[in-house]
């Protein structure tokens, strides 16, 4: 897949997704629109969308599927539009990042 294509998202009920991010289910009405943009060889910004201004979320990151073994970050919140920048990566490696909110939503992309 392309290297700023998401792979697969999983909702809070575990049910797939299409191709993007923004395609999962959210019939659980909590975390959403979960998007890696402006991925580099190096970097990406992944954007989601909280169910609330107030409350943080923690976004995952790594080159592991295994849910609890990436880098945890949490964000500040300030709206219900969340990002986090990540630096650092590995070029042409896949990372699976996973939103903490609640529920959960998960996904992964390709650096160049």
């Amino acid at each position: 897949f392309p290297s700023h294509d998401i792979a697969v998202a999983r909702g809070f009920n575990g049910r797939s997704a299409g191709p993007d991010f923004g395609q999962f289910d959210v019939d659980q009405g909590r975390l959403y629109n979960l998007r890696a943009l402006s991925v580099t060889g190096t970097g990406a910004t992944v954007y989601w969308t909280a169910p609330d201004a107030t409350t943080a979320s923690t976004l995952e990151y790594g080159t592991s599927a295994t849910p609890g073994t990436g880098t945890r970050v949490v964000d500040t919140p300030t709206s219900r539009f969340r990002s986090v920048t990540l630096t650092g990566l590995t070029g042409s490696t896949v990372y699976h990042t996973r939103v903490y909110c609640g529920s959960y939503i998960a996904g992964q992309f390709r650096t160049n």
